[in-house]
C-alpha cells in the first residue's frame, strides 16, 4: 500500500508543528448522527494511536475523516413524490414551492437516519526542510 495516491503539492510559510498540533485539537473527528448528512475532522493517522498529530524529524502527518451519507436522488424524488400526494390529499390543493421545499427536507432527514454513509481518509504532509505541504486528493479543487 502507498502512502500518497494523488500528490497535490503547495508551499506555506508561518507555519509551526505547534500551530498545526493546536488546529487539529479543534477540529476532531465526531462520528455522524442520525440527522447528519456529512461530517469530517481529524483522525489518528496512524491506526492504533491516539495522537492526530504525527511528527518524524521535520515532517508532520495529518489526517482527515469524512463519513458521507449516500443518498440517491432519484430516491428522493420517488419519496418526495409520494409525500405531496399525500399532502394534496389530506388537504385538498397542491402545496405551493416553499411546501414542497419544507417536505422535501422532512423525506431527506428521514431517510438520512437509515441511509449507509462512505467513509474517505485525506492524508497531508508537511514538510518544514522543504516548506510543502502534499495533499493526497484526486484533484487540487478538492485539496483546497
Amino acid at each position: 500500500m502507498s502512502l500518497i495516491k494523488n500528490a497535490n503539492i503547495f508551499t506555506f510559510e508561518g507555519i509551526t508543528p505547534e500551530l498545526i498540533e493546536a488546529a487539529v485539537q479543534r477540529r476532531v473527528f465526531i462520528p455522524l448522527t442520525q440527522i447528519d448528512l456529512v461530517t469530517r475532522g481529524f483522525v489518528p493517522p496512524v491506526e492504533g494511536t491516539e495522537s492526530l498529530v504525527r511528527i518524524t524529524q521535520n515532517i508532520v502527518e495529518v489526517c482527515i475523516r469524512e463519513d458521507q451519507k449516500i443518498i440517491p436522488s432519484s430516491f428522493v424524488k420517488e419519496e418526495l413524490k409520494k409525500e405531496v400526494e399525500k399532502f394534496s390529499v389530506a388537504h385538498g390543493f397542491t402545496p405551493s414551492k416553499k411546501t414542497i421545499k419544507d417536505i422535501r427536507n422532512y423525506v431527506v432527514t428521514e431517510i438520512a437516519a437509515e441511509a449507509l454513509f462512505k467513509t474517505k481518509y485525506i492524508r497531508s504532509i508537511f514538510d518544514f526542510d522543504q516548506n510543502i505541504l502534499i495533499i493526497d486528493q484526486s484533484s487540487a479543487n478538492k485539496s483546497q
